[in-house]
C-alpha cells in the first residue's frame, strides 16, 4: 500500500508527531518570550533595569525570534506537503487542534518577538 511505513499511514505518523510537537517544541519557545520580556518591565528595580533589558533584548533576537521563525517555516512546509489541507491530510485532526492553541495564544505576540 502506497503511502504506509510499517502498517502506519503518513497522515497518522503525522497525527502522532503534532501531538507532541504542539507542547514540546512550540509551547515552550512561545512561554519563554512573555517571560523573557519581563525583564524589560517597570517591576525589575530602575537600576538594573538596563542590564536586564539587554539580556533580554539578546535572548530574544538570537534564540527566540529565529526560532520561532523557524517554526513557522517548518509548520508552512508540513501543511503543504500533507496532501490536504490539514496537517495530517484532508481530514480535520486532533493535532490541528492541538496545533491550534499555541498558533492562536502567540498570534498577537509574533511582532513583538522581532522582524
Amino acid at each position: 500500500m502506497e503511502g504506509r511505513v510499517g502498517g502506519e499511514t503518513e497522515g497518522w505518523l503525522r497525527y502522532q508527531y503534532f501531538l507532541h510537537y504542539a507542547e514540546d517544541s512550540l509551547m515552550p519557545l512561545l512561554v519563554m518570550s512573555p517571560v523573557i520580556s519581563r525583564l524589560k518591565s517597570t517591576q525589575v528595580p530602575f537600576f538594573v533595569r538596563p542590564i536586564t533589558a539587554v539580556v533580554a533584548n539578546r535572548i530574544s533576537a538570537q534564540f527566540i525570534f529565529p526560532n520561532a521563525q523557524r517554526h513557522l517555516g517548518f509548520i508552512d512546509g508540513q501543511l503543504a506537503t500533507s496532501g490536504g489541507r490539514y496537517l495530517c491530510g484532508d481530514t480535520l485532526s486532533a493535532a490541528d487542534i492541538l496545533m491550534s492553541f499555541p498558533l492562536i495564544a502567540a498570534k498577537d505576540r509574533w511582532d513583538d518577538m522581532g522582524s
